[in-house]
């Protein structure tokens, strides 16, 4: 609305006066549009609306500025008034020759055999070892892991490998990030 008054001033007739120049330094013609372009029928009481009451207006595209001289140019004018270029419709999909085929749906992963659960498992022995954790965090880690408590493991100590580096990494950094949203709260 301010825009509108303060344009408003220069286009307002008066005796010997011709023409008005109106200078945008700030780009508010580019975020408003033109001041010929926008007009008022109703003014905004203050009142609180009541949800549907109100009809949807159809807003006015935007000026948009031509890519070879900057002239801003009218929302919906093709050709550049100022300079005359033209710009191409530029598409962003990229066409290749070649021959369609049916893709197959990705195979669901095949569940791990014993051997890699025990693998597991000892990495696991190792990290409660080397750390000081209770037998209890190996169990909730293998059942977070495979959703089964982990019954016929043994108790073995071995390094682990990087599937189980992993895990134990990524399940630190969630830990940790809980607590710090627990905290800040």
């Amino acid at each position: 609305m301010l825009f509108v008054q303060i344009v408003g001033r220069a286009l307002r007739t008066a005796p010997g006066k011709v023409d008005a120049l109106i200078l945008d330094h700030s780009s508010t013609t580019q975020t408003l549009g033109f001041p010929t372009d926008i007009h008022h029928e109703l003014l905004d009481d203050g009142s609180p609306r009541k949800p549907g009451t109100q009809k949807q207006e159809r807003v006015e595209p935007l000026p948009k500025k031509c890519t070879a001289c900057t002239y801003l140019k009218p929302a919906g004018v093709h050709v550049c008034p100022s300079c005359g270029f033209a710009p191409e419709r530029q598409s962003k999909i990229e066409a290749r020759q070649g021959e369609l085929v049916q893709m197959r749906a990705p195979k669901k992963p095949k569940p791990p055999t014993r051997q890699e659960m025990q693998k597991f498992y000892s990495g696991l022995v190792w990290y409660a070892e080397d750390r000081g954790y209770k037998s209890g965090w190996i169990a909730n880690q293998y059942k977070k892991k495979f959703g089964v408590w982990p019954r016929g493991m043994h108790m073995i100590s071995s390094p682990p490998d990087a599937i189980c580096r992993g895990w134990v990494t990524a399940q630190a950094i969630a830990f940790k990030k809980s607590q710090e949203k627990r905290f800040a709260a």
